[in-house]
């Protein structure tokens, strides 16, 4: 059956989608991929000059997050859960030559993929130099004097063998630090670890789940975006530790003490943090019952971890110092949190001192707190775990995945990759319990995982970190989610024994499935007409509709703006020009207002008793914020008769200017005008800044000005309409054209540009009315649906501000709501120029909706996924039409208003595009106007309706 994969698709679908509601809460970063990396880059360097806050686009994270859902949605049912072999011989039904060749090219293009991100990505600066300048002193100082007192390095000597090998390689090639070669040469141990990791989980499922579902498990892993983010892009080496750590883990479940523990040895010599998963080594000594297996197992580990660190400390301490590297390292970084996504970073915690308190007790307390409680989970799942004759290793593996992220989510002093090995281990842990639900936790993991990684490497190239903001608390959240239902998975698998292994997609569901798409070809008039009868208006449907359209539309004239505003202007030919006003005696001025045009200058106001000696100097920048609005400027100590306007710079407009005496808000009457020095004008005059004072007000706002983006917005319909060169060019001039219908209709003021965006926003009531009822298919919810978008604060603002957003989401809900009655039409069963016209009208209003704004472009992806699905959805019926047609032989009744008329006419139907056949048809009409053609092709486009009767003989 398909319910599980649906399910899984929902979850995984609502996971993403509640990430990207989070987007309004949150500027993020992620530079994973190259095409990211300029913007981000670009983002960091005005970030430092001041020019904008610390913040990078969050969009890379949400895509490369949603492209994995896909991929893992593909494997998931394509390979693991139908097992589909990926060779076509009947007996290599478990995959065989064809899934290594696969197999190779999987892993070649992943290859090939890392090492393009690692050489375009600059990584995380401060650790790949770390890591350059620690294998320069090994290469060239020896492994003996790498410790030396007074040396930076919070590493154990595990991976310090490594850095020697590529220092000496780096000398040997020449290769400057700053190079790609050596930014590649220092990613690439991790890059190799990623694929060997992925091998190593082929060849284990291989066993277990057969060589397809090993192959999707593999290419899961491999395909990872927080596996490729964090060795390909950020350079760190968490891959070459996860892979040691789980050789170590495997080798201790399966009985092999010894090799287990020597490789554990080893993974704590790569990294500290392998002391994480000590419980799991001490439980399963425990349950091995064997003493001396256990000593020995325990002296071989030491005996290796000595032997291994020795070549640094022979001569630097002994084993004295050996400890104090790894007491000093585990002491470094007292802090709640390090960037990681956990239950510190929602209580503010990241970077805060363990000192700090929170809930009445430190954060040192509480991470104390976490520790043993993480030891108490991983202990009760390994004690009370029933004993089935199984090897042990589902139980080890799934103990190790609990400590790493109950560590992670409730333990202090954690950085943002300690989870990392949690994805290499969930897949481990699946191959050997078969439970789908290690394959959610993965999924989950390595979303949040990714985010966590991708936000902190971009915000390190604006030498910065990540606050707890939007992204931060929701993937915190859903770390603390995943840790919940991780404990609720052991129970049920360990505890009370129940497993929901993967159910593989059989051939009976598959059977079922193509009954069902034949069912809806099968549909009866009735059935159809019922559905379409639905869909139509009803008399309470209009009296909903009407309803709240009508009180929604009387509220939202309410105060919309003014009905009047300065349309007199003038504007000054050049620099220099100048004129007084007189106020007939001389007033305490306290104030004066300035009506803004278009265009952008500097002008001076000076005042005084006499016009011949001028004081109180006001310089004025008119910029693009003083289009449409009453400038006003306070007066300090000014009591003058005459007041001067001097053109500093040139190219600015004034439509109206008035001057107020303290105490009154009426302005003061200008006796006469001085206008010789200002006799030219490129356009207006001086006196029509003096000619419509009863509009001036010393009080300015929304209702007599422009304000947000009005001032670009509502100054380019203005521009339109009198032939002027367009300000705002970044977005199509739709939108700004239908603006400049209200201007043209109801004047120069604030409801003239806005009223359109009003009536716009009026009309998508009726839209989602329709639209809902269309979905849902009850009067109720679409009045619900309908309400809920009245009151909506963001739809009823910004549809009262004379902005172009309110047109793209206009022609975005027309264009979803066509395509959906799209969706809903059956071509088969139609004429395809009845069929086609939903689609034509989802098509018009995309492109009249990206002729307001580019954002229409993002809805237009959705609508060809829509169309896809659409399109592949008959393609299944037609699939499934032909293979009942094949499988038939001939035993349906043999009459053309019968099922095997319908199938034939599907079948013979899909392969031709419906778009040609349509425009075919209206070139042939066209050219050949003969009746009897226009019949032929009439007959021919124009399919049968039968009778649907299933008979067979």
């Amino acid at each position: 059956m398909l319910k599980q994969s649906i399910r899984f698709g929902a979850a995984a679908f609502i996971f993403i989608a509640v990430i990207v509601l989070a987007l309004p809460l949150t500027a993020h970063a992620a530079t994973v991929f190259p095409p990211f990396i300029t913007a981000a880059t670009a983002a960091a360097t005005a970030a430092q000059e001041g020019h904008i806050p610390e913040k990078v686009s969050a969009l890379p994270d949400l895509a490369f997050s949603a492209f994995y859902g896909l991929i893992f949605l593909y494997f998931y049912n394509r390979l693991i859960r139908r097992q589909t072999p990926l060779s076509l011989q009947p007996e290599q039904a478990r995959g065989g030559r064809n899934t290594l060749y696969a197999l190779a090219a999987g892993f070649i293009l992943a290859f090939a993929v890392r090492l393009w991100i690692g050489a375009s990505n600059p990584g995380y600066v401060n650790d790949l130099k770390t890591f350059m300048f620690w294998a320069q002193r090994a290469s060239d100082g020896g492994l003996s004097h790498f410790y030396e007192k007074g040396m930076f390095a919070d590493y154990p000597p595990g991976y310090i063998y490594v850095l020697y090998v590529l220092g000496t390689i780096q000398h040997w090639l020449g290769l400057a630090d700053t190079s790609i070669g050596a930014r590649v040469l220092y990613k690439f141990p991790a890059i190799l670890a990623d694929l060997i990791s992925g091998l190593l989980l082929y060849r284990l499922g291989a066993r277990r789940i057969g060589r397809t579902a090993a192959f999707g498990l593999a290419m899961l892993y491999i395909w990872n975006p927080a596996v490729i983010a964090d060795s390909a892009a950020w350079g760190q080496v968490d891959s070459v530790f996860a892979f040691v750590l789980v050789l170590s883990l495997f080798g201790i479940a399966r009985g092999r003490l010894t090799a287990g523990t020597v490789w554990f040895a080893i993974a704590a010599l790569v990294k500290p943090q392998a002391f994480i998963f000590t419980p799991v080594l001490l439980l399963t000594y425990w349950h091995s019952r064997s003493g001396k297996r256990a000593a020995a197992a325990v002296l071989s580990g030491f005996a290796a971890f000595l032997l291994l660190a020795a070549p640094f400390f022979w001569s630097n301490g002994g084993v004295r110092g050996l400890i104090d590297l790894y007491t000093s390292t585990l002491s470094s970084y007292p802090y709640a949190t390090l960037n990681a996504f956990n239950l510190y970073m929602l209580t503010g915690g990241n970077w805060a001192q363990l000192a700090d308190s929170w809930l009445y007790m430190p954060y040192e307390a509480w991470g104390k707190i976490g520790i043993v409680l993480a030891v108490a989970f991983a202990a009760m799942y390994s004690l009370r775990r029933k004993k089935s004759g199984e090897d042990g290793l589902a139980p080890s593996l799934y103990i190790a995945i609990v400590l790493i992220a109950a560590v992670f989510v409730l333990v202090t002093k954690m950085h943002e990759r300690y989870l990392f090995p949690v994805i290499l281990l969930c897949a481990a842990a699946f191959i050997q319990s078969k439970d789908r639900r290690m394959l959610y936790l993965l999924f989950g993991f390595s979303i949040t995982q990714f985010v966590n990684i991708n936000y902190v490497l971009a915000f390190s190239h604006i030498n910065s970190h990540p606050t707890a903001d939007g992204i931060a608390i929701l993937c915190s959240i859903t770390n603390l989610c995943l840790l919940a239902y991780l404990l609720y998975v052991g129970f049920e698998l360990y505890i009370r024994r129940r497993t929901q292994p993967v159910k593989p997609y059989t051939n009976e569901d598959a059977s079922r499935a193509e009954e069902m798409r034949l069912a809806e070809l099968y549909a009866s008039p009735g059935e159809a007409a019922a559905v379409k009868k639905t869909n139509r208006l009803k008399r309470r449907d209009w009296l909903w509709m009407g309803g709240i359209t009508a009180v929604y539309a009387i509220v939202a004239f309410i105060q919309l703006g003014s009905h009047q505003g300065p349309v007199t202007d003038w504007k000054p030919e050049m620099s220099g020009q100048s004129f007084y006003v007189d106020f007939g005696e001389s007033e305490p001025l306290d104030s004066f207002v300035a009506f803004g045009g278009v265009g952008s200058g500097k002008y001076k106001l000076e005042f005084s008793d006499s016009p011949d000696q001028w004081g109180h100097p006001v310089e004025v920048d008119h910029t693009s914020s003083s289009v449409f609005k009453w400038n006003k400027q306070k007066l300090v100590d000014v009591d003058a008769r005459y007041a001067k306007l001097t053109v500093e710079s040139a190219g600015f407009t004034l439509h109206e200017l008035a001057f107020y005496a303290s105490g009154s808000d009426t302005p003061l009457p200008i006796v006469t005008i001085n206008a010789d020095d200002a006799a030219s004008a490129e356009r207006g005059s001086v006196q029509a800044l003096f000619d419509e004072q009863n509009l001036a007000t010393n009080k300015p706002s929304f209702m007599n000005g422009a304000y947000f983006d009005e001032i670009y917005h509502a100054r380019t319909a203005y521009e339109f309409l009198h032939g002027m060169n367009a300000y705002e060019n970044t977005h199509p001039p739709l939108g700004k054209l239908l603006i400049a219908v209200g201007i043209k209709i109801f004047g120069l003021n604030t409801f003239g540009w806005r009223v359109v965006g009003t009536v716009f926003g009026i009309g998508m009531l009726p839209i989602m009315y329709v639209f809902a009822l269309r979905l849902f298919r009850r009067t109720g919810y679409a009045a619900i649906a309908t309400g809920l978008f009245a009151v909506d604060f963001m739809h009823f603002t910004q549809t009262r501000i004379a902005t172009i957003d309110v047109y793209g989401v206009f022609f975005i809900m027309l264009m979803f709501y066509f395509m959906h009655r799209y969706r809903d039409t059956d071509f088969y069963k139609l004429p395809l120029r009845s069929a086609i016209w939903p689609l034509f009208w989802s098509g018009l209003f995309f492109g009249i909706g990206a002729a307001s704004k580019w954002i229409v472009l993002y809805g237009g992806a959705g609508l060809a996924v829509v169309l896809f699905m659409t399109l592949y959805s008959r393609y299944r019926q037609y699939a499934a039409a032909k293979k009942t047609l094949a499988a038939s032989g001939g035993m349906f009744v043999e009459r053309i208003e019968g099922e095997e008329g319908l199938l034939r006419h599907v079948v013979r139907e899909f392969p031709v595009a419906p778009f040609g056949r349509w425009l075919a048809a209206s070139c042939f009409s066209w050219l050949f106007r003969q009746r009897s053609m226009r019949r032929r092709l009439s007959r021919c486009l124009t399919p049968s309706r039968p009778a649907i009767r299933l008979k067979v003989l």
